[in-house]
């Protein structure tokens, strides 16, 4: 039986409201997605319960391990906002017709555009969505036919999208995928992008429009102490502070765009590898001695995910299979596709 009401409209305001606090935030995003958890009959659960699938190209999380993806709150938010822009933008832009969309790896909840649809007519948007997972589809199609949003869907995938073939040979304004963790490593947002840019407009948006990796060198130690004695936790601070302040920025390694592919040497495409960057390491580096990783991803237009926003998706990413640097040494930076996809980092010299 279907229901008549929808997604509280209040709920998606506060959420797309950037003045809201955060705590309204967190439980107009719980109030929401408590509801599609009923529904779909899924165990509420915050953390990364289990592995999920090993693909060709990355880590497909299980339908349990997406739904808690909404968790991080702030992440979640700030997707939502830029979905909502971003679709705005491109009604404002159509002469005809609907803004075609598609959504790769959506979960069992669609959770990064599902909650926005109270907000859009079914004549303004056409939705194709893929998912690797035949459970995260059926869980989403329960929430469709519950609140009747069929005519706001087209196409409803179980599939991997890097072999996505887009029979309709459909051009997308929008194309939306999140399907990544810090340091763009383990799950598949490289190949994803890279296979799914031939299907979007020449003047689409892909969302996230941007993610920059960004190679540092840090003082872990400092950076990472922690005790349980108040008083060594405030020394603590102040060193994490310095240390992040003391920081030597080596540059971009990698950009995620819709111009990667021009920006970028794919000749070892076929090796399963990208050719990034070259880099030269200062040659006094002192006591910091760590290359990290920084993810920072500008989702849309002025809407940006950073390090200090405390999400899983650009928490701090340290290679251990890189020693100690000790300056001077020339890095070379390669995205390595396949199961296991990660940056990889040679030394030189």
């Amino acid at each position: 039986m279907k229901n008549p009401m929808t997604i509280p409209y209040k709920y998606i305001n506060y959420i797309l409201d950037e003045e809201s606090s955060f705590e309204l935030i967190k439980k107009s995003i719980d109030s929401i997605f408590i509801e599609f958890y009923k529904l779909t009959g899924l165990t509420q659960n915050s953390k990364y319960h289990d592995h999920g699938t090993l693909l060709s190209n990355g880590e497909a999380l299980t339908p349990q391990t997406a739904a808690g993806c909404i968790y991080d709150y702030v992440r979640t938010a700030k997707y939502l906002r830029s979905v909502w822009k971003a679709v705005n933008n491109k009604k404002t832009g159509l002469v005809t017709g609907k803004v075609k969309i598609l959504y790769a790896g959506s979960g069992p909840f669609a959770s990064l555009l599902l909650p926005l649809l109270p907000l859009l007519s079914e004549n303004e948007i056409e939705i194709d969505i893929i998912d690797f997972h035949q459970g995260s589809i059926d869980a989403l199609n329960s929430l469709i036919n519950y609140y009747d949003y069929q005519n706001y869907y087209d196409k409803i995938i179980v599939g991997d999208a890097t072999k996505f073939q887009n029979a309709d040979n459909k051009k997308y304004d929008i194309i939306l995928t999140e399907t990544m963790r810090n340091g763009l490593a383990i799950e598949p947002q490289v190949a994803i992008t890279v296979h799914l840019l031939q299907f979007l407009a020449d003047a689409g948006i892909l969302l996230p429009e941007k993610i920059n990796i960004t190679a540092v060198v840090a003082d872990l130690q400092s950076e990472l102490s922690t005790s349980k004695s108040k008083w060594k936790t405030f020394w603590f601070n102040i060193k994490k502070t310095q240390a992040v302040i003391n920081r030597i920025v080596l540059g971009d390694v990698f950009v995620l765009d819709k111009n990667v592919r021009e920006n970028y040497d794919f000749s070892d495409y076929d090796k399963n590898l990208i050719n990034l960057k070259k880099i030269e390491v200062p040659k006094k580096l002192g006591r910091i001695k760590d290359l990290i990783l920084l993810t920072t991803i500008n989702i849309f237009d002025d809407i940006t995910l950073k390090e200090e926003d405390n999400t899983g998706l650009t928490k701090i990413y340290f290679d251990q299979n890189v020693g100690f640097l000790k300056g001077g040494e020339k890095l070379e930076f390669k995205y390595q596709l396949g199961s296991y996809p990660k940056i990889i980092t040679e030394i030189l010299e």
